[in-house]
């Protein structure tokens, strides 16, 4: 929000993504990350409304009601079910087109379709790690790399770097990120478990509390990507741009320390036969 010539005028952004596996491997106990989990997925929801609800265009309800059809078709599917993962592939492409038509931003199909996953086995079959094994591949190592070249195209010159340093926007991204991220989560986990209101997975403690909500700061894809929505002016783009980019080096550095001076994490995983794994498995394992 801005105030100029006596009128407030607001722009729809996102909130800051939550950086997700930085403390997979290193000094992060289970119930850390699980945390950390869920934290970053209610960020993720939050964020697609925001950019649904703030960016949507003239609606369409022709569309919308596709869309919506969809969906319980979906559910239709489940209640019959079908474990072949082809119609639900259709039925997918079919919301997620009808959604990109309907006026409303398309990411809130691939929303809708995850909550619709299911969690629990279809007839003996465990339908999302299965899912899982074929998805996160594409997504980890083709999906989210080439949507962060796509909208992180920022040149990082000396002189570009001299403007964002001037600029004011560069700096407010830079606090909303690095501290209001860390206080807003470490100030909510806090009062929750003051309040009794909940209680911290075991073996977390207020230096691991720390470190999460540090690594909370981190921002890219989605927080790049809004930039491209917030703004009209490429400048104004390019400094944002710059400034998720500090701030998620920020973050991470401040990560790293904290967690750095914490223990190793204890929780491993034993197997029938008796020896110890990592807390990751391989699909279908």
């Amino acid at each position: 929000m801005r105030w100029r010539g006596g009128v407030c005028r607001w722009r729809p952004i996102r909130p800051s993504q939550s950086g997700c596996w930085h403390c997979w491997r290193v000094r992060a106990p289970a119930g850390l990350r699980a945390l950390l989990l869920a934290i970053a997925t209610v960020d993720d929801v939050l964020a697609v409304v925001v950019i649904a609800v703030g960016y949507a265009g003239k609606l369409r309800w022709g569309w919308l009601a596709l869309a919506v059809a969809g969906c319980g078709l979906v559910v239709v599917l489940r209640r019959l079910g079908v474990l072949a993962f082809w119609p639900y592939l259709l039925v997918g492409a079919l919301v997620w087109w009808a959604t990109l038509h309907s006026g409303v931003h398309a990411t809130i199909a691939g929303v809708a379709l995850a909550l619709l996953t299911p969690a629990a086995p279809m007839a003996g079959r465990p339908v999302l790690p299965d899912l899982l094994c074929v998805v996160a591949p594409l997504s980890a190592f083709v999906a989210v790399p080439l949507f962060v070249l796509a909208n992180a195209a920022v040149p990082l010159g000396l002189s570009a770097l001299s403007d964002a340093a001037h600029a004011r926007v560069t700096w407010a991204v830079v606090i909303a990120l690095v501290l209001g991220k860390f206080i807003g989560v470490v100030a909510t986990i806090g009062l929750t478990v003051a309040a009794g209101a909940g209680r911290l997975p075991p073996g977390i403690g207020p230096r691991q509390v720390t470190g999460l909500g540090w690594i909370a700061g981190l921002g890219f894809t989605v927080a790049l990507f809004v930039t491209e929505l917030a703004y009209t002016r490429p400048q104004l783009v390019e400094h944002a741009k710059i400034g998720v980019l500090v701030a998620s080096v920020l973050a991470a550095t401040a990560a790293a320390i904290t967690l750095a001076a914490t223990d190793r994490p204890t929780d491993v995983v034993v197997s029938r036969r008796g020896a110890c794994l990592r807390p990751w498995r391989r699909c279908g394992r």
